[in-house]
């Protein structure tokens, strides 16, 4: 059965209206001492949702908008040489592994045979992907993570997509606190100064 309701056929053409997670935000804004920005593009057609969390002496930055999926960013100052790509395999990724191009894989099944891993430091990436961190990457539908580190700059940025909307306060305090683990397992291992 068709649904012809505007939200839905809105949804399908990329666009999901974020103003009903405003009070969402705010909630976990204040459970984490968080900071909530509501932004309107130029036209103020388009509502973003923007969250600053403090977690030890850095900042976690959600965003999510009308338009663009749940994105979390996190700048550093590193003088280490680290670089990591985690993407979801997709099927040109599974061609060039038939034909020998190598990846980095962490053990845990599952997690191998959906993300593809790529990075200048393999046993520093098997390090941070802890089967925690693998896990709960899975369990939250995490489409992509990047850390890549300018040493003439020493800073380090980290982005991850997540999904489209998280509907529920759980599921946002959760990724909250995996990112939390991220930043804890990146001090561990002498990636940040």
């Amino acid at each position: 059965m068709k649904n012809n309701d505007a939200s839905s056929t809105r949804s399908h053409l990329g666009y999901i209206d974020v103003y009903p997670q405003r009070e969402l935000w705010q909630k976990v804004s204040d459970d984490f001492n968080g900071s909530l920005r509501i932004k309107h593009d130029a036209s103020n057609a388009i509502e973003i949702l923007e969250l600053s969390i403090p977690y030890k002496s850095l900042i976690i930055k959600l965003s999510l908008s009308d338009t663009r999926p749940l994105k979390f960013e996190i700048s550093f100052n590193s003088s280490r040489d680290f670089g990591l790509v985690v993407s979801r395999e997709d099927s040109l990724d599974k061609l060039l592994k038939k034909f020998g191009k190598r990846e980095i894989e962490i053990g845990f099944g599952e997690f191998d045979n959906q993300y593809f891993i790529q990075s200048n430091n393999s046993s520093l990436a098997l390090s941070l992907l802890t089967n925690t961190v693998a896990q709960e990457m899975l369990n939250h539908n995490i489409a992509s993570l990047s850390i890549s580190i300018n040493q003439k700059s020493c800073k380090g940025e980290y982005i991850c997509c997540a999904g489209r909307v998280v509907s529920n306060k759980e599921d946002l305090a959760d990724l909250i606190k995996l990112h939390q683990l991220i930043i804890d397992r990146l001090e561990e291992l002498c990636l940040l100064n």
